[in-house]
């Protein structure tokens, strides 16, 4: 390091006051530094102040997952999570591929994300009861029939055939129950408890005949 090197101001967002790192934060527009202070700053709220203002899914995947403060850990999922839902399409697929919780993963396969989005966010969700929300409550229709495919617990496909929003996943799940052989008295009690009309017309007229 040469005289001149030596002779700079320490850069504030380097300073060893936290609370002047702190300040730092909100001037930064630099994306390495603000990553540096998310994942590497010894003090909790200088890096959940970084946290915000950086789009490195990396790092925020690193944090999510190691960051010794829960807050910290959680207010990194957060974000990357922001970034998955309205991010642009390459930041967006970075940021739900650094995501492991099951519940942002299932929330951003059911939401408005972009497909390849949706599709990467459902892909990584492997939690039974995650899956079976998806089926039930996805906004798009081929969403929640991907996640159908996936789940494998009878009383999920039965919840399914009964509340999804969608009436031909809701369908396909009844279908799925009835075959090969109808349980008539599963039958029965899915055609009085099913929210769609046309899974309450297929098990009524199964029943009649």
């Amino acid at each position: 390091m040469g005289l001149l090197d030596k002779l700079k101001p320490t850069p504030r967002w380097k300073h060893a006051d936290p609370a002047v790192r702190l300040e730092a934060v909100r001037e930064l527009e630099d994306a390495a530094e603000l990553a540096v202070l998310a994942e590497s700053d010894p003090d909790a709220r200088v890096r959940r102040a970084a946290i915000p203002r950086t789009e490195d899914a990396e790092v925020l995947g690193r944090v999510a997952t190691v960051d010794a403060d829960p807050e910290t850990r959680d207010r990194a999922a957060d974000r990357l999570a922001a970034l998955a839902t309205a991010g642009p399409e390459p930041v967006a697929l970075a940021a739900v591929g650094a995501l492991t919780d099951p519940r942002r993963l299932s929330a951003i396969a059911r939401g408005e994300a972009m497909d390849a989005v949706r599709v990467e966010a459902l892909a990584r969700t492997t939690d039974e009861r995650a899956l079976s929300s998806v089926a039930k409550h996805a906004k798009h229709e081929a969403t929640a029939a991907a996640a159908l495919a996936r789940v494998t617990d009878r009383d999920a496909v039965i919840d399914i055939a009964q509340n999804s929003e969608h009436k031909d996943v809701a369908l396909a799940a009844f279908d799925r129950l009835i075959a090969p052989d109808a349980d008539l008295a599963l039958v029965r009690a899915i055609e009085s408890r099913t929210q769609q009309k046309s899974v309450a017309r297929r098990a009524k007229q199964i029943l009649q005949d």
